[in-house]
């Protein structure tokens, strides 16, 4: 019967299916119940019956029918043997469905029947995006990809845990020159996941970049949502941050070489928090239009300057801040009207004045930690400072039931106090990796501007909320963000001459406490040194350390925008291909 696969049960059974007289091609699947791949093969047996009619397809179960399967050498399942007039002519062993389905394509050649070669060729790609449920076509194997998007790829989805099959173009002319058109996507690698085009590497990157933030969103609308004000909602709060930092810190962190890549998730991950923050906000029936426009306005605000310095440089420096410092003015200036819009201020405002303070926080973070080496010891420094900043102004934020004008002025002058005086020591990064750490120590100008900024803070709320409150607050927020203060603290809080940005302005801070470069970094910098970057043989620290950086063992290794090409023969199948030059100008 057409399109049906069939079983042997014995010897005889199968003896007598390989002489069937009007097949020409028999194709046998040596398989066993308790192995879950085989069944996924017998589905694909089941998908290449129906499409070739005039092969035969067989199931044998390999322990069943132990005689069959010694004669033939079954030592492992899924095994296929291909048999033409009763003789063995193919194999094929484990679960590769496109192997499989060119083999049967392959043999069954002969007996097909006639059709335009465009037809047959569509067909063929469509079983072949179909053959799992992930496939990749590259260029090479998972084991030795052949271009370094490639492998790439093949790194991200083994990074995430993704189970999927791979093809390799260079192994099929047809296939790779017509999966172009099929697809109507120009360069390689493709992802395919059940038979949809999802792109190539940049594409993916991104899907991963949203599936984290999807998370990130998932945690701050389930833990920060709470109707009713007080302890209980200030954890959800905390909890809501760190989940946020948690899942968003994969994402801001993702590209391996920080640059426009890196740039570019950062401000996805600004975008995306902004979607389901706003979506949030709207939940309160008290929040009217004017209160929204408001805070489109300060979100549109914070945006125009915060871009210009997140596009601005890598490294942060006094126009970065200043474009910062714009950002966090115009924020507040747009906001404040919609945290205290309500004449009568309850839960909804409270519950508000919470939602800005966190998008405001957010919004900063990358910001203070978009740095091409961040030190483990400054990440740990700025999350306690936002932490304690949470739990020691709330006290303020929830004096009143009736937030009055005198009250909401002592808040606007105290957070605008508190940014002026922490922002340069925050920002303060004028050379990144341990300079950035450095400058966090004792000793340094930025302690004098962080316990400005806390007696700056508390001086402005002490008209609203008792000393006490705020005298164990300003002792807990210094032990969390000055760990290392001297007795001489009160020597800072008067004036400390701005020592390292002389040193770092005049270059002795190097001279001082000199950085070696690691050869990890020399080699970033070297293959990213021009847009095309040929390595010959010659240094002979850069010649062993690059063949371990880039497992590629041989020279010459051409790079182009930093990521390898390959080597020779890599390089002369691309000229004869015709891809060469599109691979040099980036586009491939």
């Amino acid at each position: 019967m057409a399109g049906a696969v069939a079983a042997a049960g014995s010897a005889e059974q199968f003896h007598k299916l390989l002489q069937c007289p009007d097949r020409s091609l028999v194709v046998v699947h040596f398989w066993a119940p308790w192995a879950p791949q085989c069944a996924q093969m017998n589905e694909v047996m089941a998908a290449l019956a129906r499409e070739h009619s005039q092969v035969s397809f067989v199931q044998l179960e390999a322990e069943a029918v132990p005689e069959v399967s010694e004669k033939y050498g079954i030592s492992s399942v899924p095994t296929f043997l291909f048999f033409k007039n009763s003789q063995k002519v193919d194999r094929l062993d484990g679960a590769h469905a496109p192997e499989l389905t060119q083999k049967v394509q392959r043999h069954a050649a002969g007996a097909a029947p006639a059709a335009p070669a465009q037809e047959q060729l569509h067909a063929r790609l469509s079983r072949l995006v179909n053959a799992a449920p992930c496939m990749l076509f590259m260029k090479g194997s998972p084991k030795e990809p052949r271009c370094g998007f490639s492998r790439q790829m093949v790194q991200l989805l083994q990074q995430h845990g993704v189970a999927f099959s791979t093809f390799d173009v260079f192994s099929d002319e047809e296939v790779r020159q017509g999966l172009k058109a099929f697809s109507n996507w120009p360069t390689y690698p493709q992802l395919y996941v059940r038979g949809e085009l999802v792109g190539g590497l940049d594409v993916v990157k991104v899907c991963a970049c949203i599936s984290h933030l999807r998370l990130a969103a998932l945690a701050f609308l389930t833990l920060h949502f709470s109707p009713s004000p007080g302890r209980a909602c200030i954890s959800h709060l905390r909890l809501a941050v760190l989940a946020f930092l948690t899942f968003a810190w994969l994402c801001l962190h993702f590209s391996p070489s920080p640059g426009r890549a890196c740039i570019s998730h950062l401000c996805l991950a600004v975008l995306a928090f902004l979607t389901f923050a706003l979506s949030c906000l709207h939940f309160s029936p008290l929040l009217c239009h004017a209160c929204i426009s408001h805070l489109r306005l300060a979100v549109l605000a914070f945006l125009t300057f915060a871009w210009l310095c997140l596009h601005f440089s890598p490294l942060l420096c006094h126009a970065c801040i200043s474009h910062l410092r714009l950002a966090m003015l115009a924020f507040l200036t747009f906001a404040w009207p919609c945290l205290h819009f309500s004449p009568s201020p309850g839960h909804a405002c409270i519950s508000h004045l919470r939602l800005a303070v966190l998008a405001f926080l957010t919004f900063a973070w990358p910001c203070l930690h978009f740095s091409p080496s961040p030190g483990r010891a400054c990440i740990s420094h700025l999350r306690l400072a936002v932490l304690a900043f949470l739990t020691f102004a709330w006290p303020c934020l929830h004096f009143s039931p009736s937030l009055g004008c005198a009250c909401i002025s002592h808040l606007r002058l105290a957070m605008l106090a508190f940014l002026t005086f922490a922002w340069p020591c925050l920002h303060f990064s004028p050379l990144p990796g341990r300079a950035c750490i450095s400058h966090l120590s004792p000793g340094h100008d930025c302690i004098s501007h962080l316990c400005l900024a806390a007696v700056a803070f508390l001086t402005f709320h002490l008209a609203v909320v008792a000393f006490l409150t705020f005298g164990l607050a300003a002792v807990a927020f210094l032990t969390f963000v000055l760990p290392q203060v001297s007795v001489s603290l009160f020597s800072y809080l008067i004036f400390v001459p701005p020592i390292p940005q002389e040193l770092a302005a005049s270059g002795e801070l190097d001279t001082i406490c000199p950085k070696g470069q690691k050869l990890e970094d020399r080699l970033k910098s070297l293959i990213n040194k021009a847009p095309v970057m040929l390595f010959m043989k010659g240094n002979k620290q850069v010649r062993q350390g690059l063949k371990s950086f880039s497992n590629w063992p041989t020279y010459p290794q051409l790079y182009v925008k930093g990521e390898l090409v390959g080597g020779l023969d890599i390089v002369k199948e691309l000229k004869e291909s015709g891809e060469l030059l599109p691979v040099l100008k980036g586009e491939n």
